[in-house]
């Protein structure tokens, strides 16, 4: 589920949080001081004594496209995220509304495809919402890793999952600094980056809150956190609004690859009247440290008009799906805002229009050039694809099976390659339900030794036609064997390995992309040998 102010520099906080500020009066609203601010503060990470619980398990019936995922529960489940494992589970979170005062942790877990599923809440007693899930992959963590606010104590939280299928794994944890008026979390998969200092390492999220703090005052301030898991550490930089305005923020997204995150949400421009979509994109350059600083990164801008953003990334392709109205009907449309090149230029496209309908909270996944959208209109949820990065689209397709069932609201439903969840009361409460993705799902493993080996898979659910296969070596001194290519079909299970035979010595980075899905390693090369590849 991946986004401004005088030129006064980062003001740090030590141990937990590195705190970036810069100072300017912007808003109406803000305070914001003109003093620089470099006084080192303490704050503690803390573990949150927490019971997890196994609420219910839910079978498919025959030829059944939707599929329960909160079964057992008695309460709204709503805001589902979606991931998978290195297990090749499916992991869905979302918040148990208990009440007005009352909200817990909940996930569920499938093996089969999707086809069965078993859940688990939290039991903490507290105001505990918008979980969010991810897989991450990097260096220094690899495993679940989810966020969530905690609004009874005024936290902002974390937890990691070691085996999602054993509910002692658990564990959450809370930052212990009190915070103002906690609105939003948000993580996604693979989103490392290093800090400003390069002293702390980890998974990047996002928590939208009123930062107070001296003079400070900015309501529903976006916020990186990067949270160093091996250290029990973290950092935090937040928008101090020199550079654009983007606070208050509301429905945040971001989305990337391990050391390029993009983040988006939209804010309402006072003076213009009109909600618009912002976009930023986080690069770690060391000895830079602006380049990590959500607030003073070089990469950002608005986008369009619009509101409740949603961002994918695959390779340089960046996608954003968002509402707007800008129509004479004044409906809302679904708008897709592309590029093919990071984030450097950007294209607008028409998703969906059909008035005087709304198509409301889209959400957004891309594999190479195939992108895939959900939406909400009419109490349906709809599914359209385009084929060429974003440029062009369609026609929708409905996924639920139960007709005017789906729930309207943000955070309502969410798309990966794992599949489809969203919010559904065909039983009287809100339900989170499942359908697969009718798509492919390249997956791509580099490996050495003897040569190189590039694995490509379809783990999808439909035929990957005609799909490039490119393997590129760079950097030290290679004689022979410096690229491959191949063009193959592969059917849903199918995958192929492709080889290559350098010769040469010296650092070595290996790219290999399958239909825009890239993975690279970095290895040494001696003779026909790679060594140390990952």
């Amino acid at each position: 589920m991946e986004a401004k102010k005088m030129d006064v520099r980062r003001k740090t906080v030590f141990g937990v949080f590195v705190v970036a500020i810069a100072a300017m009066m912007i808003l109406s609203s803000m305070q914001v001081s003109s003093e620089k601010w470099n006084t080192p503060l303490t704050r503690n990470v803390e573990k949150l004594p927490v019971k997890v619980v196994k609420v219910g398990k839910s079978i498919a019936t025959a030829n059944d496209g939707n599929v329960l995922v909160s079964a057992g529960s008695e309460y709204d489940d709503v805001m589902p995220g979606i991931t998978t494992d290195d297990k090749g589970n499916i992991v869905v979170t979302w918040t148990q509304q208990q009440g007005i005062l009352a909200a817990e942790i909940a996930y569920a877990y499938s093996s089969d495809n999707g086809q069965t599923w078993t859940s688990f809440a939290t039991q903490t007693g507290e105001l505990l919402t918008h979980s969010d899930i991810s897989w991450q992959d990097c260096p220094t963590y690899t495993g679940l890793y989810g966020v969530y606010l905690d609004e009874t104590n005024m936290h902002m939280g974390f937890y990691t999952i070691g085996d999602v299928t054993d509910p002692t794994t658990f564990e959450a944890m809370y930052w212990t600094e009190e915070i103002d008026a906690p609105v939003y979390a948000c993580v996604s998969d693979n989103t490392y980056l290093e800090g400003q200092y390069y002293n702390t390492h980890g998974p990047a999220c996002m928590y939208v809150y009123h930062f107070v703090y001296g003079e400070y005052d900015i309501p529903a301030c976006p916020a990186q956190m990067i949270a160093d898991l091996q250290n029990g550490s973290g950092e935090i930089t937040f928008d101090g609004q020199t550079h654009l305005v983007t606070a208050p923020a509301d429905n945040p997204d971001m989305a990337g690859v391990n050391m390029d995150v993009h983040y988006a949400w939209d804010y309402f421009n006072e003076t213009l009247e009109k909600y618009q979509i912002v976009w930023k994109k986080i690069i770690p350059v060391e000895g830079d440290t602006d380049s990590t600083d959500i607030e003073y990164t070089p990469y950002q801008k608005y986008i369009d008009y619009g509101i409740d953003p949603a961002i994918s990334k695959s390779g340089d392709n960046v996608v954003i799906v968002y509402m707007n109205n800008d129509n004479i009907y004044g409906d809302w449309d679904i708008k897709c805002a592309y590029s093919n090149d990071d984030g450097a230029t950007w294209s607008i496209s028409t998703v969906v229009e059909e008035h005087p309908v709304n198509e409301m909270h889209p959400d957004v996944y891309i594999a190479g050039n195939n992108v895939y959208v959900v939406y909400v209109s009419n109490g349906n949820l709809y599914l359209v694809e385009s084929k060429d990065g974003g440029a062009t689209w369609g026609e929708p397709t409905q996924i639920n099976d139960n007709d005017g069932s789906v729930v309207a609201e943000p955070g309502c439903v969410d798309v990966s390659a794992a599949g489809i969840v969203w919010e559904d009361n065909r039983n009287g409460n809100i339900d989170v339900y499942y359908a697969s993705l009718p798509a492919p799902r390249l997956e791509v493993a580099i490996s050495g030794g003897f040569g190189i080996t590039v694995h490509v898979s379809n783990t999808g659910t439909m035929a990957a036609e005609n799909v490039q296969i490119t393997v590129e070596i760079t950097g030290g001194l290679v004689l022979m064997g410096k690229s491959a290519e191949t063009t193959v079909t592969l059917n849903p299970g199918d995958s192929v390995d492709v080889k290559l035979l350098p010769i040469g010595i010296g650092k070595i980075t290996v790219t290999a992309n399958a239909g825009g899905v890239t993975a690279k390693a970095t290895g040494f090369l001696l003779g026909p040998m790679v060594l140390g590849l990952k």
